[in-house]
């Protein structure tokens, strides 16, 4: 197959020439959004960035390339792998989760199943007996396999408040039913233990 590549790498890549209504013609950076299943095949799926920034829709990523930019999960194309010219680098861990949350959301299916998530569970609230500090335990149930998470009350009330804590302070179920949506799978998926 030739080039090496790999779920979030960024390449330059020759689009052609822009149809009508494409906004995205000619030869841009784009991230490699296809599934490591697919990547053996001679095409691949890829979205394309620009430097125009829109309003922050939510199918829209920023990113900092040599200038603020945005990946364009709207606008996924399925190119040949003889289109990518060269590399350029590739998204980072926390930049990946977020790929899969606007992805699932830009092609209709939801955060849940992009993600294989079935539910999140939050099993306890303790005190930690060496820093003093209020932890929230529990994970998130997936179709392959479980992933646990632990986060403080300090870093629940950083991203969403103290009035949102003391709603659910006594409530974990439905503690557990407000991070299942997309801005709390955000949140939870910082704290995942791995």
């Amino acid at each position: 197959m030739g080039k090496e590549i790999h779920r979030g790498d960024i390449w330059y890549v020759n689009l052609g020439k822009p149809r009508e209504g494409d906004t995205n013609g000619k030869a841009r950076p784009c991230v490699i959004c296809q599934p490591k299943e697919g990547l053996e095949s001679h095409l691949v799926t890829i979205a394309p960035i620009s430097s125009s920034l829109k309003f922050p829709y939510v199918f829209l990523q920023e990113i900092d390339l040599r200038e603020k930019s945005q990946i364009h999960y709207n606008q996924l194309k399925t190119i040949s792998r003889d289109r990518l010219e060269r590399y350029i680098g590739t998204l980072d861990r926390e930049q990946r989760k977020e790929m899969d949350l606007r992805l699932g959301i830009s092609v209709g299916v939801g955060t849940t199943s992009i993600l294989n998530i079935k539910r999140v569970e939050m099993h306890k609230k303790r005190r930690n007996p060496d820093t003093g500090t209020v932890e929230y335990l529990g994970k998130i149930v997936m179709l392959f396999g479980d992933r646990k998470f632990k986060f403080t009350e300090e870093d629940f009330v950083k991203e969403f408040g103290a009035k949102c804590l003391e709603k659910f302070k006594d409530d974990l179920e439905g503690l557990a039913s407000f991070l299942e949506y997309l801005k709390g799978l955000k949140f939870l998926y910082n704290y995942l233990e791995d």
